[in-house]
């Protein structure tokens, strides 16, 4: 099949589209559009399914659904900072006797650098350099 064929080359799971997967319901918003290229219910809708590049453009439409879905649903992959308050009230652990240096790094990777000390549980961040 055209579809799983796609699928499959985007390195979708095709277990996915059963009920019962993790990942079913976080694909459900994408199901229209696969429903209505499997099932076209129009010999108009039939013919835009048996378009050249159309089971591509389904499988990349779901695709892109279920990495958005599954990066929402990821928690402890959000991009966020901790109030040093929640930072005290959740600490994961002691904090170890190390303190990180960061000298030359760029700026766009200094956030990142930050939390991966944070939950590290890291005594203490020097930043130098301009």
């Amino acid at each position: 099949h055209r579809l799983e064929r796609e699928l499959t080359a985007l390195g979708v799971d095709l277990a996915v589209l059963e009920e019962g997967h993790p990942f079913h319901e976080l694909a459900r918003e994408g199901w229209p559009v696969v429903e209505a290229f499997l099932h076209p219910p129009t010999p108009e809708l039939l013919a835009v399914a048996r378009l050249p590049g159309r089971a591509r453009t389904v499988a990349s439409s779901l695709a892109a659904v279920l990495q958005l879905r599954r990066a929402k649903a990821a928690v402890e992959l959000r991009n966020f900072d901790r109030t040093p308050e929640e930072l005290r009230a959740n600490a994961p652990g002691p904090p170890l006797p190390l303190t990180v240096v960061l000298d030359g790094v760029l700026p766009r990777e200094v956030g990142c650098l930050l939390r991966s000390c944070e939950a590290a549980c890291v005594s203490g961040v020097v930043l130098c350099g301009a």
